[in-house]
């Protein structure tokens, strides 16, 4: 028996996976995210936006880039707001600088942002609905950003925002 552990299964050959019985793993907790990241020497404080898991905090380890992607989160959420299609575009023209990680991790924090607002306003079901959707659109890419290396980032992520764009509360 071998046992193949992969955060992308979709990057596995077809063959490969054709053979294996798949054993999804649960989250960990924050708490347990903070003590693996204490013991590495990193912020415990990113444990959060690591969603439950080790890796995805990593991604944040970094005070600057995490700015610097929040930042951009912030951007695509006002332009969303502003509802110009100028200021939409402008937004997706910032991923042109991102590499594949970058992008990923920022479009983690729109999908954070939209589950949670997607929680907060539960007492109205319009804009709960519309924030749920845009956090399913936003995961959506994520998922084919992790499915192909040869996917253009900054023409998925445009797509993405467009369809961002149409779903409104």
């Amino acid at each position: 028996h071998f046992v193949l552990v992969t955060h992308r299964p979709s990057a596995l050959l077809t063959t490969i996976r054709s053979r294996c019985q798949t054993v999804r793993f649960g989250l960990l907790e924050a708490e347990d995210v903070a003590a693996v990241l204490s013991a590495l020497g990193v912020d415990p404080g990113v444990a959060q936006l690591g969603d439950g898991s080790v890796g995805r905090a990593l991604a944040y380890r970094d005070p600057e880039e995490r700015a610097n992607r929040q930042a951009l989160k912030d951007e695509v959420i006002a332009a969303l707001r502003a509802a110009q299609p100028g200021a939409i575009v402008a937004a997706g023209e910032r991923f042109k600088e991102l590499d594949r990680r970058d992008a990923e991790a920022v479009l983690s924090l729109l999908q954070r942002h939209f589950r949670a607002e997607a929680i907060q306003s539960a007492d109205e079901p319009r804009r709960a609905t519309v924030n749920a959707l845009r956090a399913d659109l936003v995961r959506e890419a994520q998922d084919q950003l992790e499915g192909s290396n040869n996917l253009n980032v900054q023409l998925a992520v445009e797509a993405m925002l467009v369809r961002l764009r149409e779903a409104r509360a």
